[in-house]
């Protein structure tokens, strides 16, 4: 396993991506009009971590166990291994997965456990855009 440390970020599921713009620029966020992508996907950096909404259509898109709007808490590891690693080592402690790692269509790869309480936490390593491919919307 690699010495970097991982970092946070947090992802948001919303039924309505520009609606929940408005509602956390309300609260101060600073969320760049271009950093809107067809009303699915917004990532604002912020203090080191990231902040993303995702619209559910998008969520589901590439996992199908998704449903509804909700928070996923987001452990972002430094390598695409450490994904498959950390998933691994969560999974054969007896915590549940919800999606096994994929090369997902934004470059990164990916992955869902829950911890105990259901919550999900996602696993993703640095985004190389020659490993992306089309969105599932």
């Amino acid at each position: 396993m690699s010495d970097a440390k991982p970092t946070f970020g947090l992802s948001v599921v919303v039924a309505d991506v520009d609606r929940s713009i408005e509602f956390y620029r309300t609260l101060g966020v600073q969320i760049p009009y271009e950093a809107n992508w067809r009303s699915h996907h917004v990532g604002v950096p912020i203090e080191g971590s990231d902040f993303d909404l995702d619209s559910i259509e998008l969520t589901k898109g590439y996992d199908q166990a998704w449903s509804g709007s909700g928070v996923i808490m987001m452990l972002r590891v430094p390598t695409r291994e450490a994904v498959d690693e950390t998933y691994t080592r969560v999974v054969d402690a007896g915590h549940e997965s919800q999606l096994a790692p994929i090369d997902a269509f934004w470059g990164a790869r990916y992955a869902v456990v829950r911890d105990p309480d259901g919550n999900a936490v996602g696993v993703m390593s640095p985004m190389d855009e020659s490993r992306g491919g089309p969105p599932p919307v």
